[in-house]
């Protein structure tokens, strides 16, 4: 039987040697440590991106939402004849009186413009600052501006007089 211990005892010895080795070794685990922290940066690194740029266009949403709720608001107000100095003023006064939870700090109306009457022939129409004397051919173009955040929105609106 002390022949058979021996025996079996040699026989364990070269199957260990012949087996191969468990495990991983040092290099092969900071490999996969390196290779699993690069793909985790790049993933935060996505993330980041996609979140910022998200947060962007909602506050571009935002101002431009904001800038056609102002146009809809000056195409309600009654339409204000020939006043190149206070046309500005007389309309964001007219949005404030037609919206109360608009802050008095907000001037939608940012500019006006009046047409010159002239004909326009296959073009747009000539569009003057401030005309002296100020003859109103019953059209304005008047601009409107929303700013949300770190994004402004500006939409022109053509308004036409009710009694040309």
């Amino acid at each position: 039987m002390a022949r058979l211990g021996i025996g079996w005892t040699l026989r364990r010895v070269q199957q260990r040697r012949e087996a191969p080795e468990r495990g991983f070794t040092l290099v092969e685990m900071l490999i996969a440590v390196t290779l699993l922290g690069a793909i985790v940066i790049a993933m935060a690194g996505a993330m980041f991106t996609v979140i910022t740029v998200s947060s962007r266009q909602q506050s571009v949403s935002n101002a431009e939402a904001a800038a056609r709720r102002y146009a809809e608001m000056v195409r309600a107000v009654a339409y204000t004849p020939c006043a190149p100095l206070t046309g500005v003023n007389s309309y964001n006064e007219a949005l404030h009186a037609f919206d109360s939870t608009l802050p008095a700090t907000v001037k939608p109306v940012t500019r006006m413009r009046w047409w010159d009457g002239a004909p326009a022939m296959g073009s747009s129409p000539t569009w003057n600052e401030a005309p002296t004397p100020c003859v109103d051919k019953c059209m304005q173009l008047v601009d409107v501006q929303a700013t949300v955040g770190t994004s402004t929105a500006t939409l022109s609106v053509v308004k036409r007089g009710d009694t040309c």
